[in-house]
């Protein structure tokens, strides 16, 4: 599995909340606030036990909420992190950022990685996609029957908003699968910038209507 980064927000969703930037994206969003999460030509990076692992160990959190670059790209192994959390945690919520809509994912009509055969540390030169949409579409109900919301949708650099919690453009839908929230749970748009020790710094949120 390829991750670009992983650490604790309280603006991706409520509560105090693992946060996964899952590599790779082709959806081609102008506008896109990540570039860097775009490619796919990187190592794998952790395994979903690794990763799943690491969010069951973080104290105090209400949940693990997925961004990237496009989880859904990594699908199968987005599933199996989701998967081990709610079966070792069923308490934890949990949520995703996705430029899908929904009616590509109920339909199928998306892509992702097709599991490598290569370990940890492999960099793949050619990336084999899954595409057939039965499949697709059996993979997603998979992984929305683990989800307590998600927010889908293409970002539109054109219908940008600042109005709306979760949402970075106007055509994006905030999207609830389980009874655990309400639209009113969520946390109006901010961003958080974190300073590690040697100076690296990770903002994230909304930057588009930033709220230090």
């Amino acid at each position: 599995m390829i991750i670009h980064n992983r650490l604790i927000s309280s603006v991706n969703g409520p509560g105090r909340r693992a946060v996964i930037w899952v590599q790779g994206c082709d959806l081609g969003c102008r506008g896109c606030w990540n570039p860097a999460t775009h490619s796919h030509l990187r190592p794998d990076n952790e395994t979903p036990e690794e990763l799943a692992r690491w969010i069951l160990v973080q104290d105090e959190i209400e949940g693990v909420t997925f961004s990237g670059g496009e989880p859904l790209q990594q699908a199968q192994e987005t599933l199996a992190v989701l998967e081990e959390v709610k079966r070792r945690s069923p308490e934890l919520t949990a949520g995703m950022f996705t430029g899908y809509n929904l009616e590509e994912l109920e339909t199928g009509r998306f892509k992702y990685r097709a599991r490598p055969e290569t370990g940890i540390g492999s960099v793949h030169s050619q990336v084999r996609w899954v595409t057939d949409q039965e499949t697709t579409a059996a993979t997603w109900r998979s992984v929305r029957a683990l989800l307590d919301f998600a927010v889908v949708g293409r970002f539109q650099e054109s219908r940008k908003t600042t109005a709306d919690p979760m949402r970075s453009s106007t055509n994006q839908t905030l999207r609830l699968f389980s009874g655990r929230y309400r639209e009113g749970d969520f946390p109006r748009q901010a961003v958080e910038v974190k300073i590690r020790l040697g100076g690296l710094t990770t903002i994230t949120g909304f930057p588009i209507g930033a709220r230090l």
